[in-house]
């Protein structure tokens, strides 16, 4: 199944806050709360937030520490 994550051919789908969650390895929760920080971009769908798989790799490169 393509997760949006995986580069397959449906990577421009949009993503639920759970594979966002799954991705980042943290809770669903705190995908909402940066995404209502607008730390993390989000599109609005009706009363639903779906987030660009290319955004929330973004972020990820965004947050990076490299090693000293």
């Amino acid at each position: 199944m393509n997760n949006g994550f995986d580069g397959g051919s449906r990577s421009k789908t949009l993503v639920t806050a759970e594979a966002v969650a799954r991705r980042l390895g943290v809770t669903v929760d705190t995908v909402y709360r940066l995404a209502h920080g607008r730390r993390l971009a989000f599109v609005r769908v009706a009363s639903c937030m779906r987030f660009a798989p290319e955004h929330v790799e973004a972020f990820i490169a965004k947050h990076l520490v490299e090693p000293k």
